[in-house]
């Protein structure tokens, strides 16, 4: 599997992980929902697609909607790009 920074590189690097995703705002709440619901969000740096069941400090999960193995667990990108 991959590293977190490795994917986030290849992908436009943090500032283009951030944009992809829809900002700070998005990844903000995908964190709270995660922390204080039933929701394991995560995202795809590739394409922004959100996935569901996505376990906290995933990396490199397939994306439902591009297919590359690029999808994060929403706790693990804010902590790095924030």
């Amino acid at each position: 599997m991959r590293d977190i920074n490795q994917l986030i590189q290849t992908n436009g690097g943090y500032d283009g992980a951030l944009a992809v995703i829809g900002g700070i705002d998005v990844l903000q709440e995908a964190t709270e929902r995660g922390m204080y619901g039933l929701d394991n969000p995560g995202f795809c740096v590739a394409c922004g697609e959100e996935r569901d069941a996505c376990e906290p400090d995933a990396v490199g999960y397939e994306c439902e909607a591009c297919g590359l193995n690029a999808v994060c667990g929403a706790e693990s990108l804010f902590m790095l790009l924030v």
